[in-house]
């Protein structure tokens, strides 16, 4: 036996919380398709880390939809999944002109510098 809760049909002042959620969702899906801050294509291209792989430091600040902590250093997972979510690929999947410069560097076409996981472990963490 469900309980009204179960299936979203408990009210929330006039409206079924169901149908509450369903409008939220239209207008979310609304307003992002118009933002230049809710940008999905954008999203995609940044590096995505499992919480594991980050030791936390203290707490930096706290907004409405996250709380930001320091990066005390990145323990990435060999051969993870999330190192191939941002590649640049061709049509048949393979990868774009990929080389290292004289720094050690990855590029991609062009000499455009990849900001991919690795780069972020190497980079982005302040010196001591």
């Amino acid at each position: 036996m469900s309980s009204s809760s179960d299936t979203g049909d408990r009210l929330v002042g006039r409206f079924t919380e169901r149908a509450l959620l369903k409008r939220a969702k239209q207008v979310v899906g609304e307003k992002s398709s118009a933002s230049e801050i809710f940008d999905e294509e954008a999203e995609r291209s940044l590096p995505r880390f499992e919480k594991s792989e980050l030791d936390l430091g203290r707490v930096l600040g706290r907004g409405g939809f996250c709380v930001v902590s320091e990066i005390h250093s990145f323990k990435l997972k060999p051969d993870s999944p999330l190192d191939h979510l941002n590649d640049k690929q061709e049509e048949g999947g393979n990868v774009i002109d990929e080389e290292e410069d004289e720094f050690g560097e990855l590029r991609y076409d062009g000499g455009v510098l990849v900001q991919d996981r690795r780069f972020m472990a190497r980079r982005c963490l302040r010196q001591k």
